[in-house]
């Protein structure tokens, strides 16, 4: 953490090589989000670049009270949501194909997988995620595929951890129903909605 501390204050002061470091550790990740959210390499692409310009011109807002990548992340998020709200992309049905991404080992991740062989399973995904509604979309991207964990996804969003347990059930829930949609058949998802239900239903 010091020396990522480091490399922002070396960021600040015009460096570019600390500047061109900070995007080499993050914009994998970045990237990551910005297409679940997205489904459009494109897009996602677009806005990587548009995340880390505005990261490094804001550089002296970064006030340390959050991690840089959490930072980092609120600014991608809110660059995708405000997309997504754009007529532009809610005319366009596109689903990106992600022969090289990984997926969290989160319950709700592997159940959707479970259903379909390995060919079709990150499409699968993709597509299930282009179906539920933005606010949910982005908390189970940020818990169940990027891995962050409660408190950072709440950080991220600037709501309390409470309303983040809540909307990821709902979000699981919504994800299981359009792939079950797509797929024409159940997929066994109840187990890990009683194992939230306890955080969520009651918020």
């Amino acid at each position: 953490m010091d020396e990522e501390v480091h490399l922002i204050d070396r960021a600040r002061s015009g460096d570019g090589s600390a500047a061109g470091e900070l995007l080499q550790r993050y914009q994998r990740r970045v990237y990551g989000l910005c297409l679940r959210m997205l489904g459009s390499t494109e897009d996602a692409e677009e806005l990587t670049q548009e995340t880390f310009v505005k990261a490094l011109m804001g550089l002296e807002r970064f006030d340390g009270r959050s991690t840089f990548s959490t930072w980092l992340y609120r600014i991608a998020t809110n660059a995708c949501l405000s997309r997504l709200r754009s007529d532009r992309v809610r005319s366009k049905a596109r689903v990106a194909s992600l022969p090289d991404m990984e997926l969290s080992s989160r319950p709700s991740v592997q159940t959707a997988e479970g259903a379909f062989d390995a060919s079709g399973r990150r499409r699968a995904v993709s597509v299930g995620l282009g179906q539920i509604a933005p606010e949910h979309r982005v908390v189970l991207v940020l818990r169940d595929v990027q891995g962050l964990e409660y408190e950072q996804v709440a950080a991220v969003l600037g709501v309390p951890v409470g309303t983040i347990k809540s909307r990821l059930f709902r979000a699981r829930v919504a994800l299981r129903r359009a792939l079950e949609q797509a797929h024409g058949a159940p997929i066994d998802g109840h187990a890990e909605d009683r194992t939230d239900r306890s955080e969520g239903a009651s918020r």
